[in-house]
């Protein structure tokens, strides 16, 4: 059997993560991709597309490390799966949570320390019979709990929005 389905919880930190810039109102469906991108650089997390980087301080007598996010554009994950056999009902149903659940999210298993090689954020949208399911991966070393709902939330809005995004 499963494990049972965990309360949700949230902290009360601010936000480590920049807050959309002014002009964030301002885009349209008609602007043109670069344009898009202006507007949204400020704000798109830019920093999840890196990577952690460590540094090895062997010159000191403590032989000491240190761990930053290192600005690369070596990406994101994304992954477009298929589950031809599993209904909404199939992962809401249950009391436990089915073992298949796990399969939806991406990079199941990568521990915070491997964002070094692997990518601090994935997302796996996974086709079911009758639904979809959208999972992420996001590494805590690069944001804590309330940067991951305004990513969330902001994400939410930016798909939700037509014409003007109300943040």
């Amino acid at each position: 059997m499963g494990s049972p389905i965990p309360p949700l919880w949230s902290q009360s930190k601010r936000p480590s993560l920049s807050p959309p810039p002014k002009n964030f109102r301002n885009i349209k469906p008609n602007n043109s991709p670069t344009q898009i991108l202006s507007f949204l650089h400020p704000c798109i997390f830019s920093t999840l597309c890196g990577r952690l980087k460590i540094t090895k301080h062997e010159d000191d007598d403590e032989d000491t490390i240190s761990c930053y996010l290192k600005c690369n554009n070596a990406g994101v994950l994304f992954v477009h799966a298929a589950a031809t056999d599993i209904t909404v009902a199939n992962i809401l149903q249950p009391i436990y949570l089915p073992p298949i659940l796990h399969s939806f999210f991406p990079l199941n298993g990568v521990r915070n320390y491997e964002g070094t090689s692997e990518p601090l954020l994935a997302v796996q949208v996974t086709e079911l019979v009758d639904g979809i399911f959208i999972g992420f991966t996001i590494n805590h070393v690069a944001v804590d709990g309330v940067s991951t709902w305004h990513f969330i939330n902001s994400w939410a809005e930016i798909c939700k929005s037509k014409g003007c995004l109300q943040i």
